[in-house]
């Protein structure tokens, strides 16, 4: 583990002291890299490595060969633990993850592609050792050394007792056989899910129901006047048709004693006797297009502040006062109006000019 035990060389004990950034990591298939020892890194993860910002990595969508994007929370020490959940699932069943360790340059620690899935089967405990790696963007030798940028940026490489070698580097350890232990891994299988059925899903084309419109007919006396029951009439015609209906209708036994004249004298009664009716409609239809007036928010104003007025007294401290008016009310939830009154202190003992104290009185 990172201590001052384990690596006492240059341990950082304050401003800042070592500690962990938070993790960062996903599932996903092996057509994604996070990382590739030998290769140099992403924007992204250049841009982590050397400030501990997500927010590039954050971007990285979700979607294939992604499956799920988990974060664990920083460590505040150099020893400590982090806890997270993930998801993985038979095509996404490898995990890549990184944190930063601060303070460093551009170092950090990370899984590359670890494959949870062997020969059909999850592992249910997996533990291990994580390597400690070079971003390649800074050319610094110790935890707290200045900015000093690589360009261009060199390959991820492992860090290790020799490498940088560099006497004064802060992991140059040249008599130890190879670094300690600086980070562990445990991984544990807490759910599994196995899929019983498969839904066959049938690309069918949508069927849209038809608006179904009334059809009105009119029976006339004059045969060739008459309009069939088979008739079919468009959209317009239909239209047309249903205003002119008449709210009652005329049995066919009616017909025998009535004139063409005088039917014509009853439809065109019912027709007029509508207008009103037919009018309200078009009034109703025109306030609905020109919208209900609402009134809108509006903020409180207020106007300038007066000058301030005389010291509340002569001689010692006092208080004096400056007001402003409101020009302009809010309503409709707008903003509410500031405070209309400020007082200040005011005066001095200096002003006094002995009379507050008077030192002859007392022996």
């Amino acid at each position: 583990m990172w201590s001052p035990h384990t690596f006492p060389r240059q341990y950082p004990q304050w401003r800042p002291p070592a500690q962990w950034s938070k993790l960062i990591g996903y599932s996903h298939s092996p057509a994604f890299h996070l990382y590739h020892v030998g290769q140099p890194s992403s924007v992204q993860v250049q841009q982590f490595v050397e400030k501990a910002s997500t927010e590039g990595l954050d971007k990285i969508p979700q979607a294939d060969p992604v499956l799920d994007l988990f974060l664990a929370p920083p460590i505040e020490k150099g020893v400590g633990q982090s806890k997270t959940t993930l998801m993985v699932d038979g095509k996404h069943s490898m995990i890549s993850f990184i944190s930063k360790i601060i303070p460093s340059p551009d170092w950090f620690i990370g899984l590359d592609g670890l494959d949870l899935c062997k020969n059909g089967t999850w592992s249910s405990l997996v533990e291990m050792e994580v390597d400690l790696l070079d971003g390649g963007t800074d050319n610094g030798f110790t935890f707290t050394s200045p900015n000093y940028p690589t360009l261009p940026p060199s390959p991820v490489q492992k860090i290790t007792n020799i490498l940088p070698d560099h006497p004064a580097g802060s992991f140059h350890y040249p008599s130890l056989a190879s670094l300690p232990t600086i980070a562990t891994v445990q991984l544990t299988k807490v759910k599994e899910f196995t899929l019983k059925k498969t839904f066959a899903i049938e690309n069918k084309p949508l069927k849209r129901k038809a608006k179904k419109y009334s059809r009105f007919f009119y029976e006339m006396v004059n045969d060739q006047e008459s309009m069939p029951n088979n008739t079919t009439m468009d959209r317009n015609e239909i239209g047309r048709v249903e205003k002119q209906r008449p709210k009652k209708s005329v049995g066919s036994s009616m017909l025998n004693y009535i004139d063409k004249s005088s039917l014509y004298d009853q439809v065109l009664k019912f027709y007029n006797k509508d207008k009103g009716f037919r009018n309200s409609i078009k009034k109703m239809k025109k306030l609905r297009r020109e919208g209900k007036k609402i009134r809108r928010s509006r903020d409180c104003l207020v106007g300038p502040w007066s000058a301030w007025s005389p010291c509340s007294v002569t001689c010692g401290i006092g208080e004096e006062v400056r007001r402003r008016k409101v020009t302009r009310k809010s309503r409709g939830g707008g903003r509410r109006c500031p405070k209309l009154k400020e007082v200040s202190w005011c005066g001095s003992a200096r002003n006094c000019h002995g009379q507050h104290f008077r030192w002859g009185d007392h022996v």
